[in-house]
């Protein structure tokens, strides 16, 4: 294949083409054609991007002379075209594979493109959920509080940026305070059957992720089966209390790894676009990370060099403080 575009290049006859009027006034027509075919992708990217990055995008797909040079070179064998007729159509592929990058890293502009930001919701406000929302990262997430309790916001209202008082929480007041437009809300009452109901109701009104707070072990199974039902995850610190001694007695390293100051596992959900369809050893930043799992679909798979991503792939990866926000910033960012 390389000798044959090779070849079909060196026999190209530029002297007997120019000598052709006919076969020279063909050119700018095609070279109209190639361009006017391949511009309805605009249509396509401007679902994605603004006019001008669609139209640099859709300019650059007029890039076609592999596709071009074995159609003509049938033509030629045919007798269907002549052989100045088939140098006029690879001059003109050849001027628009020139002349399609250089448009399109004249009209391309990069715009700034921000992180967009995971909104959290947390109902309830004590000593189990306010450390959280301290320490989650306010470059990856929009954290709001809210609380029935009039002494917790005193306790708690100049720890946390965005903590409100509520008298009594229910569905009208959640819907007024926009609460369920968020994309994880967190229940964190101290009252199990209170997270239960606001569970049911954040669900009902479409919230994606939903982490309800279970402690007291006697709570019907019928709640925590609903709960199941619906999607909603369930926390339960006596159970997470179980799991982080047995992993510091099984996998002491691992506990070392999840509590360093230097390091930690992170997590991250494909949403860029430019990273879907690579193999994993083609991320720009694989040598500085550790892909440990790669969750599709609720599935987990074990990664490989090898691995094609997907979008919406769940992948958990170490790697140093440093890196972790950069690697967020690329794979999670929309675009």
């Amino acid at each position: 294949i390389p000798i044959f575009f090779i070849m079909t290049g060196v026999r190209l006859d530029l002297k007997s083409l120019f000598a052709n009027k006919t076969a020279l006034a063909l050119i700018p027509i095609l070279v109209a054609c190639f361009i006017i075919a391949k511009l309805p992708t605009t249509l396509i990217y401007r679902r994605r991007f603004n006019a001008r990055n669609s139209f640099a995008g859709g300019f650059l797909t007029v890039t076609t002379i592999t596709l071009v040079l074995p159609p003509l070179q049938v033509a030629k064998n045919l007798h269907a075209i002549t052989s100045t007729q088939s140098d006029a159509f690879i001059l003109a592929a050849v001027i628009v594979c020139v002349l399609a990058p250089i448009v399109f890293n004249s009209t391309y502009k990069l715009n700034k493109e921000d992180l967009v930001k995971e909104r959290v919701v947390i109902v309830g406000a004590n000593t189990l959920t306010v450390p959280v929302a301290q320490q989650l990262s306010h470059n990856w997430y929009v954290v709001r509080m809210l609380t029935d309790n009039q002494d917790n916001y005193k306790t708690f209202n100049s720890e946390v940026n965005d903590l409100k008082y509520i008298e009594e929480i229910d569905e009208q007041a959640l819907d007024a305070g926009k609460y369920f437009d968020t994309d994880v809300m967190v229940l964190g009452f101290r009252n199990d059957n209170k997270n239960y109901q606001m569970a049911v109701l954040a669900k009902k009104h479409g919230v994606k992720r939903v982490i309800a707070s279970v402690q007291n072990p006697k709570v019907s199974t019928d709640h925590i089966d609903e709960l199941n039902r619906l999607g909603v995850e369930i926390f339960n610190s006596f159970v997470v209390q179980n799991s982080v001694l047995r992993s510091l007695i099984e996998s002491p390293s691992v506990f070392e790894m999840l509590m360093s100051a230097h390091s930690g596992l992170f997590e991250v959900t494909i949403h860029n676009q430019r990273y879907v369809g690579i193999e994993l050893r083609s991320l720009p930043f694989i040598d500085q990370i550790t892909v440990s799992r790669i969750y599709r679909k609720h599935k987990p798979i074990s990664p490989s060099g090898d691995t094609v991503l997907e979008y919406g792939d769940h992948i958990l990866y170490t790697g140093p403080y440093e890196i972790v926000n950069e690697v967020r910033k690329r794979l999670g960012r929309r675009g």
